[in-house]
């Protein structure tokens, strides 16, 4: 049964369509086929554990997520296939204290579609990240957009682990992906400590400026 408010709605159904939705999301279904029509921003995304959630875009859809999890949303898999003249638009900042793996699947059925995945993933002393994130184009489509963008900070010594694929099957296609992983900067501490703040407050500034988002 699905509930809904102004700018909440909780789906607890395999299957569900989405129109011209602005708000939070929450999926209460292990595996959800949700179509979506129109333009949709999710603002907060809220899924099961060890689920599965396919976003279906339809002809002339565009859907953003900008979003922030901190252990949310772990062992899950997003899968985004979208049809003709569609925009996919996401933006997610990740902070892990515990082990963190999430798989996301783009697949480009159609033409003259733009999908941009951003992604930023911290780790604290606790806790490491795993993210598989695959781009497929599908063959003989046309005019199609996608740019995938990674980065990983680790503030102590736990692990950030990216596993891009791109898989292109098609000549009329822009198709980019980079992943980059850093520890912080002793530099940019020292350079932020000796304007006067404290180590703790210099590296807070850094990982709230990495993750653009204040929680």
């Amino acid at each position: 049964m699905t509930q809904k408010n102004m700018n909440k709605i909780i789906v607890d159904e395999q299957v569900y369509s989405l129109n011209e939705f602005v708000g939070e999301l929450q999926i209460l279904s292990k595996e959800c086929l949700l179509h979506l029509n129109g333009v949709n921003k999710i603002t907060k995304l809220n899924l099961q554990e060890h689920s599965k959630i396919t976003f279906h875009l339809t002809n002339d859809t565009q859907l953003l997520i900008n979003d922030y999890w901190s252990n949310e949303n772990n062992n899950v898999e997003c899968i985004f296939d979208t049809d003709h003249n569609t925009k996919l638009d996401m933006e997610l900042y990740l902070e892990a204290t515990k082990d963190y793996k999430l798989v996301f699947k783009n697949n480009i059925l159609g033409d003259n579609n733009k999908t941009k995945i951003a992604i930023h993933a911290l780790t604290n002393d606790t806790g490491k990240i795993q993210i598989e994130s695959s781009g497929f184009i599908e063959k003989n489509t046309q005019n199609n957009e996608f740019l995938e963008e990674l980065k990983g900070l680790i503030l102590k010594n736990q692990p950030i682990t990216f596993l891009p694929n791109l898989l292109v099957d098609s000549d009329s296609v822009l198709a980019n992906h980079n992943a980059t992983i850093k520890c912080i900067d002793e530099e940019e501490l020292f350079y932020l400590q000796s304007k006067g703040l404290s180590r703790k407050v210099a590296i807070n500034l850094i990982k709230e400026g990495f993750l653009n988002k204040l929680k």
